[in-house]
């Protein structure tokens, strides 16, 4: 098992929901960054959510839908469960394993809270440079 040092944080904006086809008020958050001015769908998460806040995150999501993805890439992943899009406003900072080659998270992903402090348009993906890379950059600077 992981150790929680080991998993990234990040934060990232909110563009739909899938419904739950339990007695949850949702079954995950569907949510992206922005590359080049675009929002691009990066995956999904599921798990994190406090039961009694649920319902209070599902009416914020209910009074920013609308009927077209904000994302400009398909999105991937979604079992089958009816999706509802949501305009591009809510921040929400997660925890997960790794990025995947494709650049989408690699699950679990779990929601850690929301960020009020954050512009939507301010969430761009975080990817390390890997460490030969800094290094060559240390080098040329120092040289």
């Amino acid at each position: 098992m992981a150790k929680s040092a080991d998993k990234k944080r990040q934060e990232f904006v909110i563009g739909g929901w899938a419904e739950s086809d339990k007695a949850r008020s949702f079954k995950s958050l569907l949510f992206g960054a922005y590359e080049r001015g675009k929002l691009v769908w990066i995956g999904r998460s599921g798990g994190g959510y406090k039961e009694k806040e649920m319902p209070g995150i599902l009416k914020k999501l209910k009074a920013l839908e609308i009927t077209e993805s904000p994302f400009e890439n398909k999105v991937l992943d979604t079992k089958g469960a009816t999706i509802h899009w949501v305009k591009p406003h809510l921040v929400a900072n997660f925890e997960f394993a790794t990025w995947t080659r494709s650049g989408r998270i690699r699950k679990p992903a779990t929601f850690l809270g929301f960020r009020l402090d954050k512009k939507p348009k301010q969430v761009v993906r975080e990817v390390p440079k890997p460490l030969g890379k800094i290094e060559n950059e240390v080098t040329d600077k120092s040289g």
